[in-house]
């Protein structure tokens, strides 16, 4: 599982865990589930993640930001990186994984 990076994206009490791996045009999305430990080990070290979704859910885009995600003045996160995602599916449809 090489080149497999991960991004986390905290919500309450769950930190929701995002693999992906870049590929031409943008991310292919492995998993995405608030069950990966690694998400719950690493959540400070990992870039911030969010997925953009449709409003039927479906997931089209990754945006990544590093650091303390101090918003910038443009609304903008701080280093934001917004990745097209290549193999996009319902939200929920991704699942742990391997993970």
């Amino acid at each position: 599982m090489s080149n497999i990076e991960f991004a986390t994206k905290r919500l309450i009490n769950a930190v929701w865990t995002v693999a992906f791996r870049r590929v031409d045009g943008g991310v292919e999305i492995l998993a995405y589930d608030n069950g990966i430990m690694l998400g719950y080990e690493e959540e400070h070290a990992l870039p911030f993640g969010r997925l953009t979704e449709t409003k039927d859910r479906h997931v089209t885009e990754l945006v990544l930001s590093k650091g303390d995600n101090w918003r910038k003045s443009d609304g903008k996160m701080v280093g934001e990186e917004r990745l097209p995602v290549v193999n996009p599916g319902h939200v929920f449809s991704y699942g742990k994984g391997a993970f």
